[in-house]
């Protein structure tokens, strides 16, 4: 049995009561929004800078840790999160199948988010 040390924090009231409401409705919360790119798209650049923006927001980094027996969890940020990055080409199809592929995809993607993986970025 390993004995794990786990530096967190108290949660604040909106995470509380996010964390409640994960719970209660056992339904995952998710916020998006949409950003049309009309032209060439460097995704190298886009990943670099969302690499830099996680990296400096710890907010981003913030997962939610439960201790065995302990009903509310502790914030713990996390030093770095690795994600995955997917990418489609949706050029060849008309704007509203585009949308339908896309909303397909963030729909899969969203039932991978947990609060207590700390997990947004699939």
């Amino acid at each position: 049995m390993s004995n794990q040390t786990v530096a967190g924090f108290r949660l604040s009231n909106q995470q509380d009561r996010i964390w409640s409401q994960q719970v209660s409705e056992n339904a995952p919360l998710w916020a998006e929004c949409e950003l049309v790119v009309d032209g060439p798209l460097d995704t190298a650049k886009l990943q670099y800078a969302i690499r830099a923006v996680v990296g400096r927001h710890e907010i981003i980094r913030t997962a939610f840790h439960r201790q065995t027996g302990v009903k509310v969890p502790f914030q713990v940020i996390q030093d770095a999160i690795d994600f995955t990055w997917t990418s489609a080409d949706l050029s060849g199809f008309d704007p509203k199948s585009q949308r339908d592929r896309l909303r397909k995809v963030v729909n899969q993607q969203r039932l991978a988010f947990t609060f207590e993986k700390g997990q947004g970025f699939t």
